[in-house]
C-alpha cells in the first residue's frame, strides 16, 4: 500500500505505511527541501527538488504516458529522462523572486502537513529536519 501526501500544488510525497518508523531517502529529501525553502536558498531548493528522486518520479510519469500512447520509448531512455531533470532544474533556479517568494510562504504550511504525515507513521519529524 502507498500512501501518496499531497504536500505543495502539483507536489506529492508517496510512502509506504510505517515499517519501523525508519525515514527513507524520499523524506530525507522533502526535508532538505522544507529546509532550503526556510532559509531562502533558491538553488539548494532547486537541488533539493530535482534529485535523485525527483529523476524516479519523471521516469515513472514518462512510463505512465508511455503506456497511454502518449510518448515514445525513446522519450523515456535514461538520456532524455536526465535531459528534462536538467532543464527543469535550469527552471527552477530561473524562477523569478516573487514567485520563490510564493513558493517560500506555501512551504510553510506544507511543511506542517509533512510533519504530521511522519509523525502518523511513528517518525520523529524534527529529527529527521535536524539531520544532513
Amino acid at each position: 500500500m502507498l500512501i501518496v501526501v499531497p504536500i505543495v500544488a502539483g507536489l506529492a510525497f508517496a510512502t509506504v505505511p510505517a515499517q519501523g518508523a525508519e525515514a527513507t531517502e524520499d523524506m530525507r529529501s522533502m526535508a532538505r527541501m522544507f529546509k532550503s525553502l526556510e532559509a531562502r536558498d533558491q538553488k539548494g531548493y532547486c537541488t533539493a527538488m530535482h534529485g535523485p528522486s525527483y529523476e524516479g518520479y519523471l521516469l515513472k510519469v514518462c512510463q505512465a504516458a508511455l503506456k497511454h500512447n502518449l510518448k515514445k520509448p525513446e522519450d523515456c531512455s535514461p538520456e532524455s529522462i536526465q535531459k528534462e531533470r536538467t532543464a527543469d532544474y535550469a527552471k527552477c533556479l530561473a524562477m523569478p523572486t516573487a514567485e520563490f517568494e510564493q513558493t517560500v510562504v506555501k512551504g510553510r504550511e506544507a511543511r506542517k502537513m509533512f510533519q504530521e504525515r511522519l509523525a502518523a507513521q511513528g517518525i520523529n519529524g524534527e529529527k529527521l529536519f535536524q539531520e544532513d
